[in-house]
């Protein structure tokens, strides 16, 4: 049984389903609208042969069901991985892994069991729960074990009845998993948005629940209500509040990725847009974020892809050109230099406005970072 990272009253909710197991065929029931069709079925399979051919092919078994009917455990199908002994060595145009396997590896995969056999789900379906599958243990990182504990999660939910479903979802959203908060968030919005509304705007300011269960609030929000949230203050202040705030390097990544789905949605007439200055000090706050791993090199790489917006350019360059003159940070100074000659190609008014600035600069490092600047990307 997965072990799992709960609280403790999430265990209380959860135990039931432990103790009252489903018989061995029987289907596993979830009735949120968050997971697959009933033909999907979530399932951990183990690597028991390789083969090379120009990529390698991989049988392998699934050990455990998560979700579907428990005759399929037991049952094999294949997937191909690059080649092993070739130097970034592709998988085939049907390739699913994206690692080199071996005997005993292990992976969670969302499969249908079709006429022909066994085989990894079609279609749109592979992005449900929140992630896409399948997840391999030599991802690397915490990544694996975190699906597996969500792969846990939707076994056991599955399990209750569907008032004690919407209680255990209550409770898993201040999981610490980021994967288990988010697909919580996500069954609770599939199953009674309208009845859940009150309790899920109360997670975006709770700073105990993980940024991938907020985020999941704020993407169902502007999904549902585009015009009303996604330039309201309590939005502004939910992600202000994630760029100043302490966090891990993957809590970090997701955070920079969603800031970075909303600088292309800047580029779409028909969206409500955050209006150009606070986006940018909004990112400007996460440049100077020293506790959150790459932060400033996020932060900078999300302002570089609002600069290739024609309506953001002039501000972007701005924004970087205040930073190199005037961050008390010299590696950010730097950094900023290297973003800005990477994105945007100097006009005539920003030269002249760098060439001011080099006259007028007193300290050498100042200097040279203008100088930088006004050179340019290397010459080729």
């Amino acid at each position: 049984m997965t072990k799992l990272i709960y609280t403790a009253s999430a265990c209380i909710v959860l135990l039931v389903a432990f103790v009252s197991a489903a018989r061995r065929n029987e289907f596993i029931p979830d009735p949120s609208a968050s997971r697959p069709a009933d033909d999907k079925i979530l399932a951990l399979a183990t690597v028991v042969d390789t083969k090379i051919d120009d990529f390698q092919v991989c049988t392998l078994r699934v050990t455990h069901v998560y979700r579907g009917p428990a005759t399929v455990q037991g049952k094999t199908f294949t997937a191909e991985a690059p080649n092993p002994n070739v130097i970034g060595g592709t998988t085939s145009p049907g390739g699913m892994l994206d690692q080199p396997q071996s005997v005993g590896d292990k992976s969670i995969w969302l499969l249908q069991d079709a006429e022909s056999g066994l085989c990894k789900a079609q279609g749109d379906s592979v992005d449900q729960y929140g992630l896409r599958w399948p997840v391999c243990q030599r991802d690397g990182g915490s990544r694996f074990e975190n699906c597996k504990a969500l792969a846990g999660a939707v076994e056991s939910t599955g399990k209750l009845k569907p008032e004690a479903q919407l209680e255990a979802w209550k409770t898993l959203v201040a999981s610490p998993v980021p994967e288990i908060s988010r697909w919580a968030v996500l069954s609770l919005v599939d199953t009674d948005p309208a009845g859940n509304e009150k309790f899920l705007h109360g997670l975006l300011i709770n700073p105990k629940i993980a940024v991938a269960g907020r985020l999941a609030v704020d993407n169902w929000l502007v999904d549902t209500n585009e015009k009303a949230w996604a330039n309201s203050a309590e939005r502004l202040e939910l992600l202000e509040g994630l760029v100043k705030q302490k966090l891990n390097e993957d809590d970090g990544k997701l955070l920079y990725s969603h800031l970075d789905l909303i600088a292309q949605a800047q580029a779409n007439s028909y969206t409500t847009k955050i209006p150009q200055a606070k986006f940018l000090a909004i990112l400007t706050l996460g440049v100077a974020n020293r506790e959150t791993p790459r932060s400033a090199s996020n932060a900078l790489r999300v302002i570089c892809r609002l600069a290739e917006q024609e309506a953001y350019r002039t501000t972007c360059f701005a924004t970087m050109f205040d930073l190199v003159q005037h961050s008390p940070l010299a590696d950010v100074r730097q950094e900023t230099v290297e973003y800005l000659i990477s994105c945007i190609k100097l006009n005539g008014q920003e030269i002249a406005e760098i060439q001011a600035a080099r006259q007028a600069a007193k300290d050498e490092a100042s200097k040279r970072l203008l100088d930088q600047l006004l050179a340019g990307p290397p010459k080729n």
